[in-house]
């Protein structure tokens, strides 16, 4: 496994020595064991590309500092006031795993309405507050057996303007659980302040699908 501080010091486009801003701090989680070392370096990645500013813009970050992630990893544009996202990027481990790109696409086309519903309404939190979150989402893994899993969804936002959020950069992981799966959807701020807290998968379809009277 490559040291994380090796890994970085080969990220030389955004590294600088410019003073990160206060409001997020340089390692909120350095203490916590929370994200993978392949999740840390992107969010290290990401905390350097700001550059002073709250947000990073999708131009601070170059394409060749994020081919190791590439296969599994989406950026969207927001659409219609973040009720959709649109995917500029889709991960092509992810594209082969369901057997489709939707690159260019909106998150509505998928054919699975309310795993759609689920995952925009999930997106949304990142949007809406501008901060970094580990969104963690049980799933179940085909195959020999339907095995409990949980897939993570390391969510960085990005900013035109360095203060409202027009781009999301989701790195995916899939973990693999030895017990049932919850029905919870698990958010973890990485802002050093904000306290995680969790959502009913139910609570977040209802959300994009609110009954009607």
């Amino acid at each position: 496994m490559t040291d994380p501080v090796t890994a970085k010091t080969q990220l030389t486009t955004c590294l600088d020595d410019t003073p990160t801003p206060p409001s997020i701090t340089k390692h909120p989680i350095s203490d916590a064991i929370l994200l993978s070392t392949r999740q840390r370096i992107l969010f290290d990645l990401w905390l350097s590309c700001r550059k002073g500013k709250q947000l990073p813009a999708r131009q601070d970050i170059d394409v060749l500092d994020l081919k190791p992630w590439l296969g599994d990893l989406h950026m969207l544009a927001s659409e219609d006031n973040g009720l959709d996202f649109r995917y500029i990027i889709f991960g092509t481990n992810i594209a082969q795993y369901i057997g489709r790109d939707m690159t260019g696409k909106m998150m509505s086309d998928a054919p699975e309405a309310r795993l759609a519903a689920l995952t925009t309404a999930s997106y949304r939190r990142v949007w809406r507050s501008g901060i970094p979150h580990l969104i963690k989402r049980p799933t179940v893994i085909s195959g020999t057996g339907i095995r409990p899993a949980v897939r993570d969804y390391l969510t960085l936002p990005l900013s035109a303007d360095g203060k409202q959020v027009n781009r999301l950069l989701v790195l995916l992981e899939l973990h693999r659980l030895g017990s049932t799966s919850s029905d919870f959807v698990e958010f973890y701020p990485l802002d050093g302040k904000t306290a995680a807290y969790a959502h009913s998968i139910i609570e977040l379809e209802q959300e994009m699908f609110p009954k009607t009277p």
